[in-house]
């Protein structure tokens, strides 16, 4: 396993880069710390080819991309006036994307090669486990041929109780989509930590925070950050969670979503910790002396 760790964005890192270092350079001094990097305005809209060919100028044949793919792709665009209400079809009130776009945006990202990780599809919280909801990820995938493609679930219907969560497993496997293991708050709503590999060879860990109260307001605007920063102990029970995840695929890829004044220093806690020797085990114990009973 390959653990490859990054933040969202790499312009406005907090104390990051050195004085004077021009916007055109940052993507260069970033890859020589860091191994893998979100691209996040892609949610927006879909990108220029020639600024994606630049970037992937600007990095080693190892580095690799993870695109957030165009909110469009994965159902954020709402009809005029509607909004999501608990109950309803998601198909009442959000439009589906023409299957055209899903081309032109495979053919921007085409620049980035084999130095593309994953195309994460982060789905709205109104997304719930459903047969429909089942067929448009079936349609994402015949629309995105070739491409790694991950997912964000943000409502917890997919991985709540065994039964559902084997079910989207099986899914998730058979359209070879990775599961992306999220991090939020603790919340109600809110997705838990799941982590389950459906794809050999790459899985996808996005860390988000955990602010009281931060989960709705992210789940409300699918680019808000939190400025919570994870403490050595939080970090160190993730990776306890998303280790054993690595073992099972050749790459793990773990990407910290946080405010960027704070993102860089959790990347590089968690790249210290993973890369950590193993305690030796302690051979010193003897059995007291006197024998057995």
């Amino acid at each position: 396993m390959t653990l490859r760790v990054g933040t969202s964005g790499w312009r406005h890192l907090a104390d990051f880069y050195p004085p004077r270092t021009r916007e055109a350079d940052m993507l260069a001094v970033y890859a020589d710390e860091f191994s893998l990097v979100e691209i996040d305005s892609t949610f927006q809209g879909v990108p220029g080819i020639e600024r994606i060919a630049s970037w992937a100028e600007s990095v080693g044949d190892d580095f690799r991309f993870h695109v957030l793919a165009f909110g469009g792709l994965c159902l954020h665009q709402l009809r005029p006036g509607a909004k999501p209400q608990p109950g309803v079809s998601w198909r009442d009130y959000a439009v589906p994307a023409p299957d055209f776009l899903f081309g032109e945006f495979a053919a921007a990202l085409e620049p980035l090669g084999a130095r593309l990780g994953a195309v994460t599809m982060q789905f709205p919280a109104y997304f719930g486990a459903s047969a429909e909801s089942e067929d448009y990820l079936a349609e994402c995938r015949a629309n995105l041929p070739g491409l790694p493609l991950a997912v964000e679930f943000r409502d917890p219907s997919w991985l709540t109780g065994n039964e559902r969560l084997e079910r989207t497993q099986e899914i998730l496997i058979d359209h070879e989509i990775a599961l992306v293991a999220t991090d939020f708050e603790s919340a109600a709503d809110a997705p838990p930590l799941t982590c389950a590999a459906t794809r050999a060879d790459v899985a996808v860990g996005r860390l988000h925070g955990r602010g009281a109260g931060d989960f709705a307001h992210q789940a409300e605007d699918p680019l808000a950050r939190t400025r919570h920063q994870y403490g050595r102990e939080q970090v160190e029970e993730i990776w306890a969670a998303l280790k054993p995840l690595g073992e099972e695929v050749d790459h793990l890829d773990v990407i910290l979503r946080t405010d960027p004044s704070v993102c860089a220093a959790d990347a590089r806690q968690l790249s210290e910790i993973a890369a950590a020797p193993e305690p030796e085990p302690d051979w010193s114990w003897r059995p007291p002396a006197g024998g057995h009973n």
